[in-house]
């Protein structure tokens, strides 16, 4: 709901890539705009500076802001930690804490596929970049990968699929995102400095598949253990894939070839892993999850298959 960003006071906190582009959203909503960064106004780049001064962005930079009651949005980029002291006290004062991902989600059209794991994201999510286009549908490789969300969330049209690499600081901060396919591809320890625990960053993760309903798929590895766990309480359709295993559903290697098992338990065969152009294990995971991606956004198999075995990595 875009209304309720008009006239209000929103922070941007850290002027990175995605925190220049939710600058820029915020302006085109109507919103009093700040900004923070821990850097001090000697090293901001003087065209940025002149862009928000022009703006007239209040600017913040090498301290924070004296009085965080006057928020009522904080959006946060990706590297900075919901749990800062001065974040915690807009929270308290009622401000709403998002990040890009979610204001995105927010403000634009478009289908999200949204893919996560400590591994294999940006090869993953490149990939199904690829298989979305060669489908010729109209699609948008970003996030984590170096495109902000937000700068394609307004461009966006209804039928335009968002193929969107998420990390757990991204999905920390959302609330409504809800992609139409979701996607763990692993977990092993990582951040810990930041989530302290595996838990905590197991929890992060699982927040891709928080508002999914059972017209959706939550794609996840089967051979990870600790990642398979994590979708017990998830609404969505689970599809499984797994390199090791035959399975009864989703996405898995039958006599060296790639293949699907649907609902009604047919088997849809895709490329053989031999023509798979990226090595390893590793890729062999990615392929799968990719593959299973795809068909259960409703990619042709044979669309998938080309898309697979033309991918350079």
């Amino acid at each position: 709901n875009l209304d309720n960003i008009r006239n209000k006071n929103v922070l941007v906190i850290g002027l990175g890539r995605s925190g220049k582009a939710a600058v820029q959203a915020a302006l085109k909503l109507g919103a009093k705009v700040y900004v923070q960064d821990s850097k001090c106004v000697e090293e901001v780049d003087p065209q940025l500076l002149a862009f928000l001064e022009g703006r007239a962005v209040t600017c913040c930079f090498g301290q924070n802001p004296e009085d965080m009651s006057i928020f009522d949005m904080l959006i946060l980029s990706p590297g900075v930690s919901p749990e800062l002291d001065f974040i915690r006290e807009a929270r308290d004062k009622g401000a709403e804490i998002i990040g890009e991902l979610e204001i995105a989600y927010r403000i634009g059209h478009g289908n999200y596929i949204a893919i996560t794991g400590t591994n294999g994201k940006t090869t993953t999510t490149t990939l199904v970049g690829e298989i979305f286009e060669k489908a010729k549908k109209k699609t948008y490789v970003v996030g984590n990968i170096g495109v902000a969300v937000i700068s394609k969330a307004l461009t966006a049209e209804e039928n335009s699929w968002l193929v969107t690499e998420t990390s757990s600081f991204q999905l920390e901060t959302t609330r409504y995102f809800k992609p139409v396919v979701s996607a763990i591809l692993n977990l092993t320890p990582d951040h810990m400095d930041r989530h302290k625990t595996m838990e905590n960053y197991g929890n992060a993760k699982a927040k891709i598949f928080e508002n999914q309903d059972e017209s959706q798929h939550l794609v996840i590895n089967y051979d990870d253990k600790a990642c398979f766990a994590l979708a017990e309480h998830c609404k969505a359709k689970v599809v499984p894939f797994s390199r090791m295993e035959k399975l009864d559903f989703g996405a898995f290697v039958e006599d060296g070839r790639i293949v699907i098992r649907d609902e009604d338990g047919q088997v849809h065969p895709f490329c053989r892993t031999d023509e798979l152009i990226i090595p390893g294990s590793h890729n062999l995971e990615n392929a799968l999850a990719a593959a299973a991606i795809a068909y259960f956004a409703g990619i042709e198999p044979d669309v998938i298959t080309q898309g697979l075995k033309e991918f350079q990595g």
